[in-house]
């Protein structure tokens, strides 16, 4: 998802969170996740990707976790559009504290689809998350990536780049279809970023169905400018999805604020995590 500039903090009685969780992780190419990380990501249950651009959100991040402990969490930090220029003591605390509550954590680095920034540029900004927060992070976002099969060599060195500082769980967001020879770069692949719920067929087709399993690859869907909350649509988007994020606030920032009904998803996530 795009960047954006601020988030307003909502002081709402539903704490809230958005972390995800993904089944055991595959040997991919550039290397395995951890011990731990895959005991945290195993199964198939389906969890919520929290997009964390602002410190003020933390406690209710925390608190909605408490609060649905079976629920798998990612949570994707970006302290300013990208690792910042220096580390933050702030941002390291907020880190621990989510990784101890039991979520996974990402640092965000926009790629430009592939065009737009050097192989040298985003490898810097990898280089800068492990320097400043040095054995902190579980992996990195890629945002902005290209769904054309002419980029894979450029992810495919960014993502070797990421897995060799020790970042073995690597999410894309293309936001739309991935060309499929790409999907082996990744574990979490965000499929659709929109306003409105995509169809079953959306779903089916930019992940494959039935071609890889939740315990392979973990796709995501990212929804904004859903008014009412539907949980038939949840319940089959679980068939195909790993991650997710809906949200009734509009463009231009989707993301400023939680969802007004976000503790009925995660109730309904909960429980069919539970059912698993």
């Amino acid at each position: 998802m795009k960047v954006k500039s601020s988030r307003t903090f909502v002081g709402v009685v539903i704490s809230i969170l958005f972390f995800s969780m993904i089944s055991t992780m595959p040997n991919f190419a550039s290397g395995t996740t951890s011990a731990d990380l895959s005991t945290i990501l195993e199964g198939n249950a389906t969890g919520i990707y929290y997009p964390l651009y602002s410190l003020s959100e933390l406690p209710q991040v925390l608190a909605a976790k408490q609060a649905f402990p079976n629920v798998p969490f990612m949570v994707n930090i970006n302290p300013s559009s990208g690792p910042g220029s220096s580390a933050s003591t702030a941002w390291a605390t907020a880190i621990t504290q989510l990784k101890n509550a039991g979520a996974v954590v990402t640092g965000y680095v926009p790629t430009a689809y592939g065009t737009g920034r050097s192989i040298a540029n985003v490898e810097g900004m990898i280089s800068s998350y492990n320097q400043f927060y040095p054995n902190m992070l579980d992996g990195i976002m890629f945002d902005e990536v290209s769904g054309s099969c002419s980029e894979f060599s450029f992810y495919q060195t960014i993502s070797n780049y990421a897995r060799s500082l020790g970042y073995s769980y690597i999410r894309a967001n293309p936001g739309s279809s991935i060309c499929q020879t790409d999907v082996p770069l990744f574990n979490h692949i965000a499929i659709y970023e929109s306003a409105g719920l995509p169809s079953e067929s959306t779903l089916a087709s930019n992940t494959f169905y039935p071609q890889y399993s939740k315990s392979v690859v973990g796709f995501g869907a990212t929804v904004h400018t859903q008014p009412t909350y539907d949980s038939t649509w949840l319940h089959m988007a679980t068939k195909y999805l790993k991650w997710v994020y809906i949200t009734d606030q509009t463009e231009p920032n989707p993301y400023a604020v939680f969802p007004s009904y976000f503790n009925q998803y995660l109730t309904d996530l909960s429980a069919l995590a539970g059912a698993s």
